[in-house]
């Protein structure tokens, strides 16, 4: 579960820090390879919002407004239409993810043996992503520019043959300035220095656990005065 948490943090901080939603993160290596705590959705513990614990996000995350290179960028593998979902999984003008980690992550790095390093169990795992006009103004802004409405869902579904055997849902919101790993008193926690993580949760060895779970846990109540 540790490593599939470093993924997702590495998705939720690659959807962050670039234009292209990216909120997988990677198994269990802060910035893929092994295990981060941006790795969970890069399966390992990149994006602090897999993690059965907050340690995640404690781990090596990139701001939000850092700079990642894409040396496939998503949006240029979108169909010839400019709608609906392109070979990779991904429907830009729904602001959807519907695939498999492995397509996010080539998509993403363009590098099979990153891939298979970064994800490792998690590579055939679906994963679902959305988020909102907010959040693709966030990234083209650096997040520089607040406040926010942004909010997205990072979904990673491990049940099935040749996958990793978990699941794990993560709901995260622009709320500001904040401390990473903070518990805010609604029951959510700080990640990358502004937003909330409203619901961290999931099946790890045929047991549900709750790491994050904001009241209230709806996106429509957020940003609000802390």
């Amino acid at each position: 579960m540790v490593k599939k948490m470093l993924i997702v943090l590495t998705l939720l901080l690659l959807l962050v820090v670039s234009t292209t939603p990216a909120l997988a993160q990677k198994p269990s290596d802060p910035n893929g390879k092994g295990n981060s705590v941006n790795d969970d959705h890069g399966k390992g513990s990149s994006a602090d919002n897999n993690g059965g614990n907050r340690n995640h996000a404690n781990s090596t995350v990139q701001n939000p407004g850092t700079t990642i290179s894409n040396d496939k960028d998503v949006n240029t593998t979108n169909n010839s239409s400019g709608h609906g979902f392109d070979e990779w999984g991904y429907n830009h003008t729904a602001r959807i993810f519907n695939g498999t980690a492995w397509d996010w992550c080539i998509v993403k790095f363009d590098d099979e043996t990153y891939c298979e390093d970064y994800l490792g169990d998690y590579a055939n795992d679906h994963l679902v992503m959305k988020w909102n006009a907010e959040w693709d103004r966030g990234n083209a802004e650096g997040w520089a520019f607040p406040p926010y409405d942004a909010w997205e869902s990072n979904l990673w579904i491990g049940n099935g043959s040749g996958r990793s055997g978990e699941v794990s849902h993560y709901k995260f919101v622009w709320v500001g300035p904040c401390v990473d790993g903070t518990t805010f008193p609604n029951g959510g926690y700080c990640i990358w220095s502004q937003f909330e993580v409203l619901m961290d949760m999931g099946v790890d060895g045929g047991v549900h656990y709750w790491s994050a779970h904001a009241i209230p846990s709806g996106y429509g109540s957020y940003p609000y005065p802390r």
